[in-house]
């Protein structure tokens, strides 16, 4: 009961406490008067949208001028004019023909090769006389129609055994003239010695 009191005694006391100080609080004019408050303003603005506008590209860095080689580009100086007094030029001087000579070199021809058959038997030669001109090439066909025999012309270094039947040939230069004789000189029977003939270089 005593502590009840108390709570209650307590609550009283801060109710008078709260009143007094609200009575004592001094009063604001421009607040108490309800005229002299401002009128508020309607808000009169429109929402607007709002536009991304583009972002505007930067401008090109403009690169500085190269500079240019002057000397590509200069102008060589004029030449000063040609002297129009004529020139004195010696007279020319005819040089001597020198004669040329000939690089081709005409070959001597080959020398006419005059062939001749011979034939050997007992005894003879035919032809027994041969002809030709000096420097003549001169062949020898020969050939015994019976036995063994020989053609000798010691002059012109030939000698040959002819056996029967079968063909030889000599060939020499006629490079000297004169009468030559030539010969058997295998022992061919009784007219053996009288087996000769003549080679005629004119």
């Amino acid at each position: 009961m005593p502590q009840t009191f108390s709570k209650h005694l307590t609550i009283l006391i801060s109710t008078a406490l709260i009143t007094l100080g609200a009575g004592c609080a001094p009063t604001n004019p421009e607040t108490s008067n309800p005229e002299s408050a401002p009128t508020p303003t309607p808000n009169t603005a429109v929402n607007t949208p709002v536009v991304n506008a583009p972002t505007p590209e930067p401008a090109p860095v403009a690169s500085p001028p190269t500079p240019t080689d002057t000397t590509a580009t200069s102008k060589p100086a004029p030449e000063p004019p040609a002297s129009t007094e004529p020139a004195t030029k010696p007279a020319a001087q005819t040089e001597p023909a020198t004669p040329t000579e000939s690089t081709t070199q005409t070959k001597p021809s080959a020398p006419a090769v005059k062939t001749f058959s011979v034939t050997a038997k007992t005894w003879e030669f035919t032809p027994s006389v041969i002809t030709v001109n000096q420097g003549d090439q001169v062949r020898l066909e020969i050939k015994s129609l019976d036995v063994t025999h020989s053609f000798s012309l010691p002059d012109f270094n030939i000698k040959i055994t002819l056996e029967p039947g079968v063909p030889q040939t000599v060939e020499f230069t006629a490079d000297k003239t004169g009468e030559f004789v030539f010969a058997c000189r295998v022992y061919c029977g009784d007219g053996h010695a009288d087996m000769k003939g003549r080679l005629i270089v004119k």
